[in-house]
């Protein structure tokens, strides 16, 4: 499928998902948002596809919402019909591993975005900000849920309140990144861990990753609960 604003590429069942809209930082207009969205239920579905790739092209993962398209784009967003909105669907939904590789610039729904990937990945040079208060906005498209659970809520109430600017070591001191490597080292190193996941069983992926989110609304004895079918099925016992 051809993408206005998506460079999409896949070799060795790992998809490499490029936002391409340089010129703007890879700002999201409607167009590329519902093409993102798109091109995730197909890489879902793709047999040929285990691990997805998420990056920008250009100096920047994304610079957040194309503030051209202002309220006509967040009402487009919320009268779209029969597909869950991105985060959403990465969280309840999508089966497969996905890996963010953060060059340059993720900013607002640019580092939101990021939240819904499994393994974050950041460059040297990458700079990160909530920086929807600045602008009179709030932190959406799930962040307030998500942001908290993954650096702890003073951590996410300094980022979000403040709308400051944090840069890859201060990232990866909280917990918001996994790795932070060399510039030029970004997408070899998000290709190496990729490619090592995809080398393993593919549906233990699937039931490994769905298990972590699905325990997020439930206590212990409910997760110990679903665990034990997920355990069979991973054996072949229940399919």
């Amino acid at each position: 499928m051809e993408y206005q604003f998506l460079e999409v590429e896949t070799t060795d069942s790992v998809r490499v998902i490029r936002l391409n809209r340089p010129e703007v930082r890879n700002a999201f207009n409607s167009t590329m948002t519902f093409e993102l969205a798109e091109c995730l239920y197909e890489s879902d579905s793709n047999s040929e596809v285990n691990v997805v790739i998420l990056t920008g092209s250009g100096k920047g993962f994304s610079s957040g919402a194309d503030i051209k398209e202002g309220v006509d784009l967040w009402e487009k967003l919320k009268s779209a019909k029969n597909r869950k909105p991105i985060p959403d669907y990465l969280v309840k939904d999508f089966s497969k591993p996905i890996i963010a590789a953060i060059n340059g610039s993720a900013i607002g729904f640019g580092l939101t975005v990021t939240l819904g990937c499994d393994i974050r990945i950041a460059a040297e040079s990458a700079l990160m900000s909530m920086r929807f208060t600045q602008i009179g906005l709030i932190p959406e498209a799930g962040s307030p849920y998500l942001l908290p659970w993954i650096i702890g809520l003073a951590n996410a109430l300094d980022l979000s309140l403040t709308a400051k600017t944090i840069g890859a070591e201060e990232a990866y001191r909280i917990g918001l990144v996994n790795y932070v490597v060399p510039d030029d080292q970004l997408m070899a190193k998000a290709r190496e861990i990729a490619e090592g996941i995809a080398a393993k069983p593919e549906l233990a992926m699937s039931i490994a990753k769905r298990s972590f989110y699905d325990s997020l609304d439930c206590t212990f004895e409910e997760q110990r609960k679903m665990e034990r079918p997920n355990f069979d099925r991973a054996l072949g016992i229940n399919k």
